[in-house]
């Protein structure tokens, strides 16, 4: 209950959901039929850091996922050793998000721009990290 945002991995087998119903829960579904969630079945839960979880987004290479979230208020690193298996995640990093009632969060392609959206004051952010990307979070 009370699904907030969604992430693919990059061949649309695996979808994942988060969402403020099941507290500090991440979902990890397969997906028989690329990117047709009607073939979705359940596969994994693992506790996120957040709380009340409002999004998830993915690292471009599937070595790393970002969940966001009001309680508390920040966006968590998690690394994977193996590409887009939440099983084997690890939190890394963790910041302090802008916005007080943070929604949302997106990656541009190079991973060189994190974007954070939220409705406390109704804006976008935008993070500029180094070239090497994700790692620098």
């Amino acid at each position: 209950t009370g699904p907030q945002g969604i992430a693919w991995n990059d061949d649309g087998t695996r979808l994942y959901e988060v969402g403020t119903g099941a507290p500090n829960k991440i979902y990890q579904l397969n997906v028989s039929t690329p990117f047709d969630i009607t073939t979705a079945s359940p596969d994994t839960v693992i506790n996120a850091e957040n709380d009340s979880i409002e999004g998830i987004e993915w690292a471009n290479n599937g070595t790393r996922f970002y969940e966001v979230g009001i309680r508390p208020r920040k966006i968590h690193q998690y690394t994977i050793s193996i590409p887009y298996d939440i099983t084997t995640a690890s939190v890394e990093k963790s910041i302090d998000t802008q916005d007080t009632e943070p929604n949302g969060i997106a990656w541009n392609n190079d991973g060189t721009r994190l974007y954070e959206v939220g409705s406390g004051s109704d804006k976008i952010y935008q993070y500029e990290l180094s070239t090497t990307g994700w790692e620098a979070f």
